[in-house]
């Protein structure tokens, strides 16, 4: 059986450093590979100890004796090692091309650069684990839908040919193209990146039997929702013609969140781009 989530895992990496930080992988592949392993093992162990695990080994006082979490420090250690040193290296890349320039720039003491270092580690490390999970996941489900229905395969075949037409492609192209959107967000709508959220309430919220209190938290079935057949024709058949414009415009709000809504939203939003 031909498995291909593990190239798309190591494209999506790839794409990452190129695009976000300025690195190609051919500088340090033994690296990458290491810390491709190292998210993966990180997001499935952080989902299977929180999900699957027994709860007597969720408790506070159990956790940190287990294997699992044991596996999941060293996970952590190595992904900010690696996230530091390619985070110095932009940082480094950054700094040798404003040299080259005139700045009137005031140069960072120890301290400011120390802290400029810790925080884009953090936020490198963040985005990091989210898209190598969040973008593999959709373009893996994409392909996956695209290899089951060749009429659909054919179709966005066709609309590729006609928009970049040998050209060199850029953001614009990319938003014009209306029919591959349609199977993007098709594809979410069967397989959201996360299939359940919870939130808590700040308010009491009043419902027809019964009212949520303040403080209570909310689960959000992401999933049940996008296969209602109450919202949805045909719920699990694959139509990317749903999401065309004239069909999107009578949906009903909030039947379609695979990245969730509000101010706490997933930037994964913008994988599209």
């Amino acid at each position: 059986m031909f498995e291909l989530k593990p190239y798309m895992v190591q494209y999506v990496f790839d794409t990452f450093l190129v695009t976000m930080m300025g690195i190609q992988r051919s500088e340090h592949k033994r690296e990458d590979d290491e810390i491709v392993y190292w998210q993966e093992k990180l997001v499935k162990d952080a989902l299977y100890s929180k999900t699957i695990k027994p709860w007597w080994l969720q408790l506070e006082w159990i956790l940190p004796l287990t294997e699992n979490r044991k596996q999941l420090r060293i996970a952590r250690e190595n992904i900010l090692d690696f996230t530091y040193n390619i985070t110095r290296k932009a940082i480094s890349h950054t700094a040798l091309q404003d040299n080259n320039k005139i700045s009137q720039r005031p140069k960072p003491t120890f301290n400011n650069y120390w802290n400029c270092v810790e925080e884009l580690r953090n936020n490198v490390t963040s985005k990091s684990c989210e898209i190598q999970n969040n973008i593999t996941e959709a373009t893996t489900f994409i392909i996956l839908m695209l290899a089951m229905h060749t009429e659909v395969q054919e179709k966005l075949r066709e609309e590729i040919s006609v928009t970049f037409n040998n050209k060199k492609v850029d953001a614009q192209h990319l938003l014009s193209m209306r029919y591959f959107h349609m199977v993007y967000q098709e594809t979410l709508r069967l397989f959201p990146i996360v299939p359940i959220i919870s939130r808590q309430l700040i308010g009491d919220i009043k419902l027809e039997s019964c009212t949520l209190p303040d403080g209570c938290y909310v689960m959000i079935p992401i999933l049940a929702i996008h296969r209602n057949p109450a919202y949805w024709y045909k719920p699990l058949e694959f139509i990317p013609e749903r999401f065309s414009p004239e069909n999107s415009s009578s949906r009903i709000r909030y039947t379609f969140i695979p990245f969730g809504t509000g101010l706490r939203d997933c930037l994964g939003k913008y994988s599209i781009i």
